[in-house]
């Protein structure tokens, strides 16, 4: 079985060809929902076992299945044989395949419903603990942002004393270094010639990191911007983030500038 989001800029005829073609090679397609742009790239390969029961291999990522635009973005996969998360990938499809909402997961986070209340909670949990003493830091990194709630949270963290790291490709509607309320906050602005679309989130307190990998984050349009937190509340998206491992090497601009207090940038040097 494949879903295919026919729903795509610019490329929706070539998804429409692709899913002819998936037909006559005998695959099931589904075509997703009808009020929302399903973003999450999955993969579930499921055997059975020689006695009852399955096993699962699954492959979570941030970028398309397209050998074309891999060469441009640079994105992250995580495949495990967990078996907790197979099961909760298979729900996921099921759900799919009769336009259902995922209502509950425990080591995925499935949106609408369960995606941006988690991180808002990990986030409570950094700030509880930089308020106890504890090692307490956070490091994002997305396409934009521009969503209220996520920005008065890291205003909120900052006050409390939690090192906040931001690495923003586009829109931040965040300012770094305002005195009593983001001095703790920190975001640098990322221009390369191989776009970094992926995002992620990576939290410390005490002394347990937590990481999730992100596709995608709310837009109240019915879809949801690759890695970009913007408003909708977590209500209008097909996106899952799991944990993973990351590396990113590429030129940047730091907010604020030294002279310029306005939230401007300026380039950061090579070292």
């Amino acid at each position: 079985m494949a879903l295919v989001e026919l729903r795509a800029r610019f490329d929706e005829q070539n998804n429409i060809d692709w899913s002819k073609q998936l037909e006559e090679a005998g695959c099931t397609v589904i075509y997703g929902f009808d009020d929302y742009k399903v973003h999450s790239k999955l993969t579930l390969i499921t055997r059975k076992k020689s006695k009852d029961g399955y096993s699962y291999i699954t492959q979570i990522g941030t970028g398309n299945y397209n050998e074309k635009t891999s060469e441009l973005y640079t994105d992250y996969s995580f495949i495990t044989a967990d078996h907790g998360i197979g099961e909760e990938a298979s729900n996921v499809f099921r759900n799919l395949a009769v336009q259902k909402l995922t209502e509950e997961s425990d080591k995925m986070l499935v949106a609408p419903l369960r995606f941006k209340s988690v991180l808002l909670d990990e986030m409570d949990h950094v700030i509880a603990a930089a308020r106890m003493g504890r090692p307490a830091s956070m490091i994002l990194k997305n396409n934009s942002i521009s969503d209220r709630d996520i920005i008065l949270k890291l205003q909120e963290a900052s006050c409390a004393g939690v090192r906040i790291d931001m690495i923003v490709r586009g829109i931040c509607c965040v300012r770094a270094g305002v005195p009593g309320k983001t001095e703790n906050l920190h975001i640098r602005s990322l221009w390369v010639a191989i776009w970094s679309m992926a995002a992620f989130t990576a939290s410390l307190r005490g002394a347990y990191p937590h990481l999730y990998c992100i596709r995608r984050f709310p837009h109240p349009q019915h879809r949801v911007p690759r890695g970009s937190w913007r408003p909708g509340g977590g209500s209008r998206s097909g996106a899952k983030s799991s944990p993973t491992f990351f590396s990113c090497s590429c030129g940047i601009m730091s907010m604020p500038a030294m002279d310029a207090p306005d939230g401007s940038y300026q380039k950061v040097k090579a070292r």
